[in-house]
């Protein structure tokens, strides 16, 4: 399956015209957006990945964290702290 087949791309571009939008920006004009690159397939992939990992990593810390001294504190841990 073609990432970039039609109903994609007038996915893409529908969704990047709402938020033009709701930025209070002026709609694209037929030739900016016959200026964009679809076949480009660079990304931003390690950026997502450490930001991610970053993220994942708080959690894992901070929740555990957060359990035990709930438990240390009150003596007990309830139903709405899992």
């Amino acid at each position: 399956m073609d990432v970039l087949d039609s109903s994609n791309l007038a996915s893409a571009a529908m969704s990047f015209h709402a938020r033009r939008q709701l930025q209070g920006l002026p709609p694209l004009t037929p030739e900016q957006l016959a200026e964009i690159d679809f076949a480009n397939k660079s990304t931003l992939t390690t950026l997502v990945w450490s930001v991610s990992g970053l993220v994942m990593g708080l959690i894992c810390v901070i929740v555990p964290m957060r359990l035990i001294i709930r438990q240390r504190t009150t003596g007990r841990i309830l139903l709405d702290d899992c």
